[in-house]
């Protein structure tokens, strides 16, 4: 009898202790750890695809039990909500309409809530047609979350190696440093690969390995 190979997803750790703090991340944090004091207008980040935006709003959302929007699935949220709950996280935030993320700031300040906003972008990048809502963002504590060092992206594979519980030599770890661009979202195509791989070919992680899925890779 044949045996299946079955794929299991995996679930990434997303708790603040789980989350990587390098030099180039380090402000970010910082202010993010501050909450509830944060500013009244608010805190935004901004950063490529894969820099932890996601997994900061699964943080505050433990942190504060608070609501999270992600503008491709605004039409099943109601704004009423906010008033019941003032702690409102935006993902994806430059893509909500500029009326009502301006509603949305307001409802948070006037219930003395608090408002994070994160996107690829910088506010300041947005197209914002609406001259108060320019003016709400502009008093923002706004913040990038920065390209990765090496310390960071070192300590990136071997969370999301952890998270899909594989033990990773160091060597590898060093080898793989070493041939992959200081980006998070080429980390996680990588890493995922060389799971599906392993799997698939019930294959050791080891430098040979590691070297041939590099070859047939598209990062």
């Amino acid at each position: 009898m044949s045996q299946l190979n079955l794929k299991f997803r995996h679930l990434p750790a997303l708790g603040r202790k789980d989350f990587i703090v390098s030099s180039s991340n380090y402000e970010a944090i910082s202010w993010f750890d501050k909450w509830p004091s944060w500013t009244k207008n608010g805190l935004s980040f901004y950063g490529e695809t894969g820099s932890g935006k996601t997994h900061l709003v699964h943080c505050w959302k433990l942190m504060t039990n608070g609501l999270i929007i992600d503008s491709e699935y605004l039409d099943n949220f109601s704004i009423k909500n906010i008033y019941k709950n003032p702690h409102v996280a935006i993902d994806n935030a430059s893509k909500v309409p500029e009326e009502i993320l301006f509603h949305i700031i307001n409802i948070c300040n006037e219930e003395k809530g608090t408002i994070f906003l994160l996107d690829r972008k910088a506010p300041s990048k947005w197209c914002i047609e609406l001259k108060d809502l320019r003016s709400r963002l502009r008093s923002m504590t706004i913040i990038e979350l920065k390209k990765p060092d090496d310390k960071l992206i070192e300590l990136l594979f071997i969370k999301l190696f952890s998270d899909r519980q594989i033990i990773v030599s160091n060597d590898v770890i060093k080898y793989l440093l070493t041939r992959v661009e200081r980006n998070f979202k080429d980390v996680q195509i990588l890493v995922e690969e060389i799971d599906t791989q392993s799997i698939a070919n019930k294959k050791e992680i080891t430098i040979p390995f590691v070297s041939s899925i590099l070859k047939n890779i598209n990062i």
